[in-house]
């Protein structure tokens, strides 16, 4: 969270991967998908993790500031060799 905006606006990640948002701005932020996760609000210099558990294209916001907008892609854990 830098600059009012989610950055990168768009991420993948596997199955089990920490996705970890820091408010590196000078303003208050939050993230939040509905019934999946919130952040809670993220004074300048807060972190909030979460672990997904199922693949999928999750949207999220900022409803702190409507504009922000992003996405967190989760695939599927490659098996290592």
């Amino acid at each position: 969270m830098r600059a009012v905006s989610f950055t990168p606006k768009e991420l993948v990640v596997a199955v089990g991967d920490t996705v970890q948002w820091v408010n590196a701005d000078i303003v208050r932020h939050n993230a939040v998908r509905p019934g999946l996760f919130d952040t809670g609000e993220l004074r300048p210099g807060a972190k909030h993790a979460w672990i997904p558990s199922d693949t999928g294209e999750v949207m999220y916001r900022c409803t702190i500031h409507q504009r922000m907008r992003a996405k967190v892609t989760v695939v599927a854990r490659q098996p290592k060799d």
